[in-house]
């Protein structure tokens, strides 16, 4: 089978993909618009299809008038689009069997058009829940139009909305959090946001909880989970090297990513557990990243915290998994993340994993098995899900063994290609 991926950039998130297929015997081509910070190319290297240059002269002119917007250049991931002779040279060139376009954009319908003037399968992928919540379904007349210029079905690694799972029924669930109570009748619960003072006065959104409406499965929709790499199993991982535990958090400096937060959670975990370090390792690539940077900095330095924290900085693969050979925890503190895949990395260094409930990947981690779940914003439940792992060291490899048996069981290229072949099989069936 010939496989061709195009998506805005290669992911860590796919490189077991990539190997899993060439390991399947089959052929598989990976085209990206761009670079990201770091990447690695041991399994295959992408080839390079930038916006074309009309685009490029309006994002450049847009960005300048939104100068002060971290994210102003985001604005392709939706209104880029592509040289279509370019992409249907690639097409004709490597002849796939099966196209898969990452994400709803000007630059996918570009490219499903090159794909049906060819007669060329295609699927969408992108990271919208599988159920997902009432009010962000959407049916107007604009998505409408959208859906109509692009591939159904679509698939997902995201299970449900925010807080959600799906239950061995097929039904949505809501995730237990640490130190959870169940609501009244075990009626859903949802968390309904209050502002509230961290240490050293920094402010946080204390989630309160009220009834909930459960999310709901969306149209021509599977999911397909994502596939990680085994990297390091339990008998090869030494754990609280040094007699200290290792926490680690990983994230951009910005400030959905948490860092504040978990600095907060951190100082309640610290005079718990005296011997308890935190490492927090990040990009720091422009200056909305260092202003971020530098508030960090000094709530360390606020919270009297500089002989237990580290923070690193631009780190590569190598280095990256050099951290997580010191790591006995890991932590995902940040909020508003699609599929966040860093906690699967971890699993499969046989770290134990916590994650708030806004990652729509935090269902990956088995509560008490391999981790645990924080309400997302929430300092407190934060610092309740890190002590629930490690106060009791003998936790700490019980539940890396956990992870890395999670990680084995559900989470590899066979279980993604299965999931893949239900779609396309269920499409041959329906014509």
């Amino acid at each position: 089978m010939r496989v061709m991926y195009i998506a805005p950039r290669y992911h860590t998130n796919q490189a077991a993909v990539m190997r899993g297929w060439k390991e399947h015997g089959d052929e598989v081509l990976f085209v990206s618009r761009s670079k990201g910070f770091a990447e690695d190319y041991t399994d295959i290297t992408p080839v390079m299809v930038p916006y074309a240059g009309s685009y490029q002269k309006f994002e450049k002119l847009y960005c300048a008038l939104k100068k002060n917007d971290p994210f102003a250049h985001n604005i392709g991931l939706r209104l880029g689009y592509p040289s279509g002779r370019r992409i249907g040279e690639l097409l004709d060139s490597f002849q796939p069997d099966l196209v898969i376009l990452r994400e709803k954009s000007v630059y996918s319908i570009a490219c499903y058009r090159q794909c049906r003037l060819r007669g060329i399968r295609t699927l969408l992928y992108n990271q919208s829940p599988l159920y997902e919540e009432p009010g962000e379904i959407h049916d107007d007349a604009g998505h409408r139009l959208m859906d109509a210029l692009l591939p159904l079905p679509r698939f997902t690694p995201v299970r449900a909305a925010a807080g959600w799972t799906v239950g061995e029924d097929g039904r949505p669930v809501q995730i237990k959090t640490a130190g959870e109570t169940a609501g009244n009748d075990g009626e859903p619960v949802q968390i309904k946001a209050s502002r509230s003072r961290g240490e050293s006065g920094t402010d946080h959104i204390t989630p309160a909880l009220q009834q909930a409406v459960p999310p709901v499965r969306t149209q021509n929709a599977w999911f397909v989970p994502f596939a990680a790499q085994l990297t390091r199993s339990p008998d090869r991982k030494d754990y609280c090297q040094g007699g200290r535990i290792r926490i680690l958090d990983v994230g951009k400096f910005e400030r959905r990513k948490n860092h504040l937060l978990m600095l907060d959670a951190f100082a309640k975990v610290q005079r718990e557990i005296p011997s308890a370090r935190l490492t927090i390792a990040g990009q720091v690539s422009d200056d909305f990243h260092r202003a971020y940077y530098k508030e960090v900095m000094a709530h360390i330095e606020e919270l009297h915290l500089s002989d237990t924290v580290t923070v690193r900085t631009n780190l590569d693969r190598t280095q990256m998994y050099e951290e997580y050979a010191r790591t006995d925890l890991y932590v995902l503190p940040s909020t508003g993340e699609p599929a966040a895949f860093s906690p699967l990395e971890a699993m499969a260094e046989s770290i134990p994993a916590v994650s708030g409930t806004g990652n729509g990947t935090a269902d990956y981690i088995v509560p008490g098995e391999c981790g645990s779940i924080f309400r997302d914003q929430d300092v407190e439940c934060l610092a309740a899900a890190i002590l629930s792992v490690i106060s009791d060291p003998s936790n700490i490899r019980r539940m890396g063994e956990g992870a890395y048996a999670n990680m084995r069981q559900h989470y590899q290229f066979v279980n993604y290609y299965d999931a893949l072949m239900q779609i396309l099989k269920a499409q041959n069936e329906h014509g």
